[in-house]
């Protein structure tokens, strides 16, 4: 596990742990929004150099290596009998917006990029 792992995981392990003692039995996660919405800013630098069908190949590429994060987050939370799900990775929310336009994600405003421009709007 990395440092990054580790600045994820703690809160949902005490997001889970909060859950349990709530009896809370299923959680949400946003896990996918970033991948899927162009919310990093390497994303940016990705438009920047590549124009925005580079960026559209980086999404489906990320979204397709997610798998990691996601298993953290369900043995994480398996061990408060929490059941995680993930909304953005249904397939028919994916199916859907994988069909978006790339400029549509990451919208140029004068001299800055605003990143998940259509979750933010």
């Amino acid at each position: 596990m990395n440092l990054m792992d580790i600045a994820i995981a703690l809160p949902l392990f005490f997001s889970a742990r909060m859950a349990e003692r709530d009896k809370v039995n299923i959680m949400l996660s946003g896990q996918g929004a970033d991948e899927i919405f162009a919310g990093y800013q390497r994303y940016e630098r990705k438009v920047r150099e590549d124009g925005y069908q580079g960026l559209q190949d980086a999404l489906s590429r990320d979204v397709m290596n997610l798998s990691c994060g996601l298993e953290r987050d369900r043995k994480i939370c398996m061990t408060h009998y929490i059941d995680v799900r993930f909304p953005y990775l249904d397939l028919h929310v994916l199916d859907f917006s994988m069909k978006i336009p790339a400029d549509f994600k990451i919208h140029l405003r004068e001299t800055s990029y605003i990143r998940k421009h259509l979750l933010r709007h």
